[in-house]
């Protein structure tokens, strides 16, 4: 036999040995293939029960899933679980294990916070707030420390909030948990498929209990609305977070949707430090809610309008520039409708002779009875108006009226407080969720309680679709219609962002906009026998009809005998509150309030040894003064809305610096120092609770700066 025999035999001999290599490599391959199949069901089942007693929603989302074929699950040769993406191509490569370790390692490698660390600014108080001058001697302190910065995000072992945008098949968190502690971790996955996918292979049980061990906090999203996933953490972060930077972002694949997530959370969340009330402003509320009460205003009942009062056309008017377009015809037919002015409005149709029916008001400082008050030589307008007002608006507003209505508000201290106490039948009263951002919000919400079938939005832009932001006619502008100078810089001027328009392809809003018209939205779906109509040249409200104001026929609507509708809307929808004011005093619990502060304050003299123990400690505070809150100490809740924004600017100093001993020791430092003199103020302020209107507030917070400026920790809250 020659070599070229041989080395055709070799060649044989070595095929064949390829081919029992292949074939054991399938054979393998199939093995491993049926045992993943084989532990799907399990591994689902037990998922599934797992989430059911911890997310529900979700579980209700997957508990009679049935995918699309798009994913199909397979095994690797490495006998490791992939997903093979429309039959063409894998989701992973030859090792998802290895992909998910490198993913985290890369990611925690180049991590930043969203939140930059370093000086803060100072803010100005106008009004002189007790919770402001607090945080700008924390701001001082932690700007003199600033200097010394020296770290960066790549630097630190935890995080106290992190967002995950795109779950995978979820290997990426068991490897996360063994580099890093983000303490409160929120997971986005918009695509559901994956989502069940993951239910399928991943041990999530494990890394529940593992999160509940060292307690933690994970929370789960199928969304596609970035607005939503927002508002959705906000009011987890309002719930359970004690403090919320830094931030920490991590994408495990790229689209452009998680791409449109990953931008909503570096513009919505970069400038967050606080999300909800504080300390002064919340008893404020309580404080005008009071006196309110005690001046005899009746509240609004959970009543509606009889129906030949609802059947007329409610025009609801807001101040954006498109009211402009629309003045004279209501000017014309102010007879044939009811009209309902918002906030700055009313002065819009005060100057060109229009009378509203309803004036309405949400905010709780003097701005909105100055701005009346700038208007007061169309005196006669005020008398024929019914003003709503929320029992948190200040009493001199209310003074205006001759005709006045309060409306509670939710998520505020006074229907909590007699709800808890049960100072009288809170449930005959009507309570009012939406009332935010905009008064735009709340007029909306209260037309549509009180039952207005056809309900039309004049001016309420909601951004604007020219150079104008606001009603040529309203108060901002002087009689030239020259914005006077004390208006140039309002926020709500400031429209860097787009959104769909009603009339036109779009329009210029900004953030606090584009959320009203999202809470208008779920304003329109509440009410579904409600026929709305967008008459406003400005954002597009789904739910609400596009319609010209002109376009109306007015000759189909009667004149209305307007002091009849008043009297009506005063008689049927409004009574007074039922209560014992002497209740007011005995129930406040001045002596509670004080003790729980003192086991706050003890609960801090032991220095926490990590970064993570500290945040730990912050969110157990949190949550341990809004469950005093939650039970009638409303002063505890305050008390823990400003602790939230101060925890906040320690966290600033907890993670500036990567010698984490050295970092803790200036954290607890400054946090003893000035945690303790905000109590001790606060115990003074909420002993002249009944008194904090604002204007007269100015003595007591002097009073409380007075008894707490010169104090060192031992002085203040002694053991």
């Amino acid at each position: 036999m020659n070599n070229s025999q041989l080395n055709e035999i070799d060649d044989v001999i070595g095929k064949l040995e390829d081919l029992k290599s292949d074939l054991e490599r399938a054979v393998a391959i199939s093995r491993a293939q049926k045992a993943l199949e084989e532990m799907i069901p399990l591994r689902l089942a037990e998922n599934l029960e797992l989430f059911k007693e911890n997310f529900p929603d979700i579980y209700t989302h997957y508990a009679d899933f049935k995918p699309s074929g798009k994913y199909q699950l397979i095994c690797n040769e490495n006998g490791e679980p992939n997903l093979l993406v429309n039959g063409k191509y894998l989701l992973y490569g030859k090792s998802p294990f290895d992909d998910n370790r490198d993913l985290v390692e890369r990611n925690l490698k180049q991590m930043s916070f969203l939140h930059q660390l370093g000086p803060v600014s100072l803010e100005h108080d106008p009004i002189f707030q007790f919770h402001f001058y607090c945080k700008n001697r924390i701001c001082e302190d932690v700007n003199a420390l600033s200097a010394d910065v020296e770290a960066s995000g790549s630097n630190f072992e935890s995080v106290p909030i992190m967002f995950m945008f795109g779950l995978g098949l979820g290997f990426q968190l068991g490897y996360l948990y063994e580099r890093f502690t983000p303490l409160n971790l929120f997971i986005l996955e918009p695509d559901e498929e994956l989502f069940y996918y993951s239910l399928c292979v991943f041990d999530y049980k494990s890394l529940i209990g593992y999160i509940k061990n060292e307690h933690l906090g994970i929370n789960f999203y199928l969304l596609h609305d970035p607005d939503e996933f927002v508002r959705n953490v906000n009011l987890y972060i309002i719930k359970h977070a004690g403090a919320t930077i830094p931030m920490f972002v991590m994408s495990t694949y790229r689209d452009n949707v998680i791409d449109s997530f990953v931008r909503h959370a570096e513009r919505d969340f970069a400038s967050m430090i606080h999300t909800s009330g504080f300390f002064d402003d919340m008893l404020f509320g309580f404080a005008h809610s009071m006196t309110n009460i005690s001046n005899g205003i009746p509240f609004l009942k959970e009543s509606k309008l009889p129906g030949y009062v609802t059947n007329k056309p409610l025009i609801l008017v807001g101040n954006g520039p498109s009211l402009d377009n629309d003045i004279e015809l209501l000017e014309k037919y102010q007879d044939r409708c009811v009209i309902a002015a918002c906030g700055t409005a009313f002065s819009a149709l005060c100057r060109r002779g229009i009378q509203a029916d309803i004036y309405i008001a949400v905010e709780r400082t003097l701005d909105v009875y100055d701005s009346l008050v700038e208007i007061e030589q169309h005196r006669e307008y005020f008398m024929n108006t019914v003003c709503f007002g929320l029992d948190v608006v200040h009493p001199k507003t209310l003074s205006m009226f001759k005709h006045k209505v309060v409306v509670f508000k939710g998520n505020e201290l006074m229907p909590m407080w007699l709800t808890v106490n049960k100072c009288c039948i809170l449930g005959q009263y009507a309570l009012i969720s939406r009332v935010n951002p905009l008064v735009s919000n709340f007029g909306f919400e209260l037309v549509s309680k009180l039952g207005f079938e056809n309900i039309f939005m004049v001016g309420i832009d909601n951004g604007s679709a020219s150079e104008d932001n606001h009603s040529k006619y309203s108060v901002y502008f002087d009689d030239d219609h020259k914005i006077k100078k004390k208006y140039e810089n309002m926020i709500l001027n400031n429209m860097p962002l787009e959104m769909p328009g009603n009339f036109v392809d779009t329009v210029k809003t900004n953030s606090m906009f584009k959320l009203a018209a999202r809470i208008m939205e779920s304003t329109v779906a509440t009410y579904p026998s409600t026929k709305y109509y967008n008459c406003s040249n400005g954002v597009r409200i789904v739910g609400a009809e596009p319609k010209h104001l002109n376009d109306l026929n007015w000759d189909e609507y009667s004149r209305i005998d307007k002091t009849t509708f008043r009297t009506i809307l005063m008689s049927c929808c409004t009574q007074k509150l039922d209560f014992d004011l002497r209740k007011f005093k005995d129930n406040l619990d001045f002596d509670k309030f004080k003790q729980v502060m003192h086991e706050v304050y003890h609960d801090w003299d032991t220095k926490p040894k990590t970064r993570v123990e500290f945040v730990l400690r912050e969110e157990y505070q949190s949550d341990y003064l809004k469950g005093h809150g939650s039970a009638g100490l409303i002063a505890s809740l305050a008390l823990s809305s400003s602790l939230s924004m101060y925890f906040n600017y320690f966290n600033k100093v907890l993670y500036s610096f990567s010698d984490e001993q050295k970092a803790v020791d200036l954290t607890y430092d400054l946090l003893r120092k000035h945690m303790l003199r905000f109590f001790k103020g606060c115990e003074y302020i909420y002993r002249h609770v009944t008194e904090f209107e604002i204007g007269k507030h100015v003595e007591i917070v002097q009073g409380a700066i007075d008894r707490t400026k010169d104090l060192v920790p031992d002085e203040i809250l002694p053991s």
